[in-house]
């Protein structure tokens, strides 16, 4: 969830809840870290969707002009209306003591997080070039070239983390990222999505052909280590 005011303020880890997206060996909310475990209330002008099958109404665009949303240990318990605030309060944190009261001003307004469905995390230093050249020259003039570089595991840890530092500043809650053909470097990404709480769905880059003899896999290595990937993505989600 974002809080726009020329971009003075923003909560992002709260919206991860909203979207109840997941995918074998990926990246669910749950396990993503938190920003803080205390209990949250925001009231101003709430943007967000709802379902009401009784009227076959799905995703609908509701505006709740002088709203609130609770957030209890970075889960979304509850939205609507500031008059039926204190009850919704009454079920949601009546345990809880310390509670952050946020109050929007008239000129703000509190939406759902983004979601991003095509990101080449790896190809994020390359932003902005390429543009005099159609795609399979494009590949070749700056894309393998840059890709070939994630063997640095150094490397691939600066450029993941800012990657995901700038989608979740942009308001970006939840992505799907294209990694790396290398496997240590996508778990790296893995590892930055954890870090800074960014709901992602993470796949390995498999190429087998059509690509520099030093950027392929045999088919036999691409399954195996595309195996061993979701085994490895697996883990660090259970821990």
């Amino acid at each position: 969830m974002k809080t726009l005011n020329n971009g003075k303020k923003s909560g992002y880890s709260y919206t991860r809840s909203w979207m109840q997206m997941h995918c074998f060996g990926l990246i669910p909310s749950s396990v993503a870290k938190m920003s803080s475990g205390q209990s949250k209330i925001f009231l101003g002008n709430i943007f967000h969707c709802q379902n009401d099958p009784a009227k076959k109404q799905l995703y609908r665009i509701s505006n709740e002009q002088g709203g609130f949303v609770i957030v209890k240990r970075s889960k979304i318990m509850a939205i609507g209306r500031k008059e039926d605030l204190e009850q919704a309060r009454a079920q949601h944190l009546a345990d809880e003591q310390d509670v952050m009261v946020t109050v929007l001003s008239d000129r703000q307004l509190l939406i759902p997080g983004f979601v991003d469905t095509h990101i080449h995390a790896p190809q994020y230093p390359n932003c902005g070039l390429g543009y005099d050249k159609p795609l399979l020259e494009w590949l070749q003039a700056y894309t393998y070239k840059l890709e070939r570089k994630y063997r640095d595991l150094e490397y691939s840890r600066k450029v993941f983390n800012a990657v995901v530092r700038r989608t979740l500043n942009h308001g970006t809650t939840t992505a799907c990222y294209f990694a790396s053909l290398f496997q240590d470097a996508s778990l790296i990404l893995v590892d930055a999505v954890l870090k800074y709480g960014q709901r992602a769905f993470i796949g390995k880059i498999n190429m087998t052909t059509l690509a520099p003899d030093d950027y392929v896999e045999t088919p036999e290595e691409t399954i195996k280590l595309t195996r061993k990937f979701i085994e490895s993505v697996r883990s660090k989600i259970a821990n």
